[in-house]
């Protein structure tokens, strides 16, 4: 068997060689060797593929002529893990897996695997998010690209907590952000309607405009309890005598204005120290940045998948660069935040090199150990930051009207 491969060229032989270490027993030297051999048969055709790719070339003649000799084991190993065994489904899959290949063939290099065996991880992937769901047996149920948050955070907990920050504020500036912000009362409406009433008089209008009109509270009358007792605080002191020097519209205008800004950096301040958290989690980078990718960035768990030749850090890099674009959070919060994942990555390693087993799997068990964990700290701001980053807060300039989910 040795002297069957000793004209291995460099690649090869280091390539074996890398693989008889890690192989364990006898069975696994024979594995080595037969993988060995049959990249050999195939070396020639797939020089001269990766040359063109390197020319810009990919295509016809050389990438069908590869593609054919090997064609039966991607479709084999296609076949062996689809469900449904239809030849459409298995055209299908190939399909996808040839274009892929030509996609990443720029970026294969052999420390990733032989040719073959890193064409069919592609196919075994490809063909693991084709398993139809109705079939039993299924593992992987693909996420949605806006995860429900309804499964970990009770939107009730997230409503209430929002609005039991704005009761933090004066009683005044509270009561016109909900009358304006929340019930969508025009500052006309308030000044003209509700000026001439005590602060208490407009709470208690509020509250129970709150019961009877919107979804969330399930309790207003015990979770508005501090807003109230504040307001009794100031005795008979009508709105309109808390103007000052300012119009009706201009003081409304300021109060409610004030109160938004503040919630806005209450929210993306928790949602800052909240993802910061995530990122030092004692857990496997990998495992943070996958849940980074899902639910955060809002991306299927396929698209991930799909990306598993490409380094940890090339992933948080699409992280940094696109989560801005869904939160108020600026890229240079973002890149400080995720700083504490980036210092524990091993440089050059690929999402691939971190699966012991099937990426596919992987990539579920990550994402929900890192979701547990989080949801078991989810406590008081927490449960607004989660929501924040995962999306499921319509908007952030005060609570969502009708509720937060």
């Amino acid at each position: 068997m040795e002297n069957e491969l000793a004209d291995l060229p460099p690649e090869l032989r280091d390539a074996l060689a890398r693989m008889l270490e890690r192989a364990s027993g006898e069975d696994g030297r024979k594995m080595a060797h037969a993988v060995i051999r049959r990249e050999s048969e195939i070396w020639v055709s797939v020089q001269r593929v990766l040359e063109d790719a390197r020319n810009g070339l990919t295509g016809p003649p050389a990438f069908d002529s590869l593609w054919n000799a090997i064609r039966g084991e991607v479709r084999a190993t296609i076949r062996a893990v689809l469900y449904r065994k239809d030849d459409e489904h298995v055209d299908e899959v190939e399909q996808q897996t040839a274009m892929e290949v030509l996609r990443k063939l720029d970026s294969y290099s052999m420390e990733r695997g032989t040719f073959l065996v890193w064409v069919k991880g592609i196919a075994r992937n490809l063909a693991r998010w084709r398993r139809t769901p109705a079939v039993r047996g299924t593992a992987v149920e693909l996420p949605p690209d806006r995860p429900n948050q309804h499964r970990s955070l009770p939107p009730s907990r997230c409503y209430d907590e929002l609005l039991s920050w704005i009761q933090e504020r004066e009683a005044h500036h509270a009561v016109v952000f909900l009358l304006h912000q929340y019930l969508e009362w025009s500052l006309d409406s308030i000044a003209a309607g509700l000026g001439d009433r005590t602060i208490l008089e407009v709470a208690r209008f509020v509250v129970h405009r709150i019961r009877d009109e919107r979804k969330g509270p399930t309790d207003p009358m015990t979770l508005f309890a501090r807003l109230l007792a504040k307001a009794a605080a100031l005795g008979e002191v009508k709105l309109m005598e808390l103007y000052g020097n300012e119009t009706a519209n201009a003081a409304l205008s300021h109060w409610s204005g004030g109160v938004k800004r503040w919630m806005v950096g209450r929210v993306t301040g928790s949602g800052k120290r909240l993802l910061t958290g995530i990122c030092e989690l004692r857990a496997g980078a990998h495992e943070r940045l996958t849940f980074l990718w899902s639910p955060l960035l809002r991306r299927a768990l396929a698209d991930l998948c799909s990306r598993a030749d490409d380094t940890l850090q090339a992933i948080l890099d699409v992280f940094r660069a696109d989560f801005p674009k869904s939160s108020d959070l600026t890229p240079a919060q973002v890149e400080g935040c995720t700083e504490p994942l980036k210092k524990d990555f091993v440089p050059g390693k690929t999402l691939a090199q971190c699966s012991r087993g099937d990426l596919v799997d992987d990539l579920v068990i990550w994402r929900e150990r890192i979701r547990s964990m989080v949801v078991a700290k989810c406590k008081d701001w927490n449960v607004v930051a989660y929501a924040y980053l995962c999306g499921a807060l319509p908007g952030i300039a005060g609570p969502a009207k009708g509720g937060v989910a």
